[in-house]
């Protein structure tokens, strides 16, 4: 996972790629509160630019927020310092952290467990995420589906004009046999004096089965209270993304 979103995390949310996880987190607020975790101590992993964790933190909650890269946190630091709330940053690799101290709950969003393409990667995941909750804690996360990767994201290529001094090409291809989709992201920012500075990432997802997601969580002590699309109604088969609310037993 290192080295990723280290060239992007200065175009980040620029680009947009913020706008999920702010939509995500009332959503998660409200997750909170319906399963009993009041304003206490939570985790936002993969944290990314910081946009949840601010959101989480400016509603009473003592954040921490972990990330791999260095460039993603340095955004986070400096959007938490300009929203005025403290947040813990931490960098580290999901498949292996540990906190100061157990929190009441661990937030995931977007597609970051998508790019653990192991199942022992993602296994591992969950134990660390066991370990640090507090008993009754709760997980949240969602996930692409594979019906995404496979189906919406597929094989393909496009171009994303962002504005004037920004924009992105988009180049897409799914392995059927392995169900991981590997894409190419290509940035264009244009420079002072009219020039264009190129950033390249290559990201690879992969759509691992729901059941075998709750399998993987389960297996790790954790026991699943709900599942399903990003609603929390029934999955269907063309589902783009599902949620999980898992919770480590009192």
């Amino acid at each position: 996972m290192g080295g990723m979103y280290e060239e992007l995390a200065e175009i980040y949310e620029r680009a947009g790629f913020t706008r999920f996880s702010r939509e995500m987190a009332p959503r998660v607020l409200e997750l909170l509160r319906r399963f009993g975790v009041k304003p206490g101590r939570v985790c936002d992993l993969a944290c990314g630019t910081g946009d949840a964790a601010v959101i989480l933190a400016q509603q009473g909650y003592e954040v921490l927020g972990i990330d791999v890269s260095a460039r993603m946190l340095a955004q986070a630091r400096s959007k938490g310092g300009e929203a005025g709330v403290h947040v813990q940053w931490l960098q580290a690799d999901a498949r292996d952290f540990v906190l100061p101290r157990p929190v009441d709950a661990v937030t995931c969003m977007y597609d970051a467990l998508n790019y653990l393409l192991t199942e022992e990667d993602l296994a591992s995941a969950f134990r660390c995420v066991h370990t640090c909750l507090n008993p009754g804690g709760l997980f949240i996360f969602d996930m692409n589906t594979r019906a995404k990767l496979a189906q919406e994201w597929g094989t393909s290529e496009r171009i994303e004009e962002v504005d004037d001094d920004l924009f992105f090409t988009w180049q897409s291809s799914y392995d059927h046999e392995v169900e991981v989709n590997t894409v190419v992201l290509t940035a264009f920012v244009r420079q002072a004096g009219g020039l264009y500075r190129r950033i390249r990432e290559v990201h690879r997802e992969r759509g691992h089965p729901v059941a075998r997601v709750r399998s993987l969580c389960e297996a790790a002590g954790l026991e699943v209270r709900a599942l399903g699309d990003v609603d929390l109604q029934p999955l269907q088969s063309d589902s783009e993304r599902f949620l999980c609310v898992a919770q480590r037993p009192r």
